[in-house]
């Protein structure tokens, strides 16, 4: 009976084990919830999945295989980014090409007003440059030049602005010597000054050997002076004022037929050559086919039969040192030069 008691006992625990263990089976499956991504009780869904009988592991290879596609392995992927941009290579700028004689000195034959444009030009970095230090410079030509102070030389430097257009002597300011008002406005011409390509501004209330109020500006990339007086009168003056017509009077020698159209040409040629110093603004003058009643030598712009040449000026654009007219002397090898007589 006792036997038969533990038997009954044992059969029960069996029974009631196996019950756990269907219920923690059950328990389980539900938590994994469906392969269709239905709800598994908190709020998150799972993808559906491939069931055990659509993949296999491949012999060859550490992959997956989806219904016999072959399923790479992941990998890291690193694309290259850039930093920053590569810098474009700018290309070495060709210097533009100058007439040697733009470079030589000035000398007491220049006059006045271009000795002290030298001096000017000259001025150290510092102090800065502004109507005091201009006024100091005109203080010591004045010393070091009696002749000039003999003449007349007494310029007054303006310390407030005479000019307010941005152009001087037809020349455009370049920013740098501008200002812009400070509630707004058009852009006009600043006090004197100087910007950092070297290029000049100066106010007068009296201009070199005038009585009259104006202004200089001074182009460093050309080495021209623009000047504006307060009558109305304007021009621009060169450093070497010699400089284009000397390349003018070589290349107008090599060739076998003159005439004022073939002048006109070699000038263009020669301001497309030399930009800087050649400009047509500053080099004005313009061959004329008739001659000028103030040359001293009769006849229209040409070659003859001696060889000799001729070449006359138009009035109004007349060469750059003032002449009316050009002549090649062949017996004495020079060229002769005529003037407007002095009044």
């Amino acid at each position: 009976m006792r036997s038969l008691l533990l038997s009954i006992r044992i059969l029960v625990c069996l029974s009631f084990l196996a019950a756990l263990v269907v219920g923690c089976g059950s328990s389980a499956s539900g938590a994994g919830g469906g392969p269709d991504g239905e709800s598994v009780g908190f709020g998150v869904e799972v993808a559906a999945l491939p069931a055990p009988d659509d993949f296999r592991v491949s012999a060859s290879a550490d992959r997956l295989d989806f219904d016999g596609i072959v399923v790479p392995t992941p990998s890291v992927s690193i694309s290259s980014r850039a930093l920053r941009q590569r810098q474009t290579q700018v290309p070495t700028s060709t210097p533009v090409p100058r007439l040697s004689s733009v470079q030589s000195d000035l000398d007491s034959s220049a006059g006045c007003e271009a000795l002290f444009r030298s001096l000017i030009v000259s001025l150290p970095a510092e102090p800065l440059f502004g109507a005091e230090v201009v006024s100091a410079a005109v203080d010591t030509f004045a010393l070091e030049s009696p002749s000039c102070l003999a003449e007349g030389w007494d310029p007054v430097v303006g310390l407030q602005r005479v000019c307010h257009g941005l152009r001087v002597g037809g020349l455009l300011l370049p920013e740098g010597l501008t200002t812009l008002p400070e509630f707004g406005g058009q852009r006009s011409a600043g006090v004197t000054g100087r910007d950092e390509s070297g290029n000049l501004l100066i106010h007068f209330d009296a201009v070199p050997f005038e009585s009259l109020s104006g202004c200089w500006f001074y182009d460093s990339s050309r080495e021209i002076w623009g000047w504006s007086l307060s009558d109305g009168r304007e021009g621009i003056d060169r450093v070497v004022q010699s400089s284009c017509d000397e390349e003018l009077r070589r290349l107008i020698l090599q060739l076998d037929v003159v005439d004022a159209e073939l002048v006109s040409e070699v000038m263009l040629s020669i301001r497309q050559a030399y930009p800087l110093d050649c400009d047509a603004r500053a080099w004005s003058q313009f061959p004329s086919l008739f001659s000028n009643r103030d040359c001293r030598h009769d006849g229209v712009t040409g070659r003859f039969e001696d060889g000799s040449i001729l070449i006359n000026w138009l009035p109004g654009y007349l060469a750059s040192d003032g002449s009316v007219c050009w002549y090649w002397d062949p017996e004495d090898d020079l060229w002769l030069f005529s003037f407007e007589p002095s009044s």
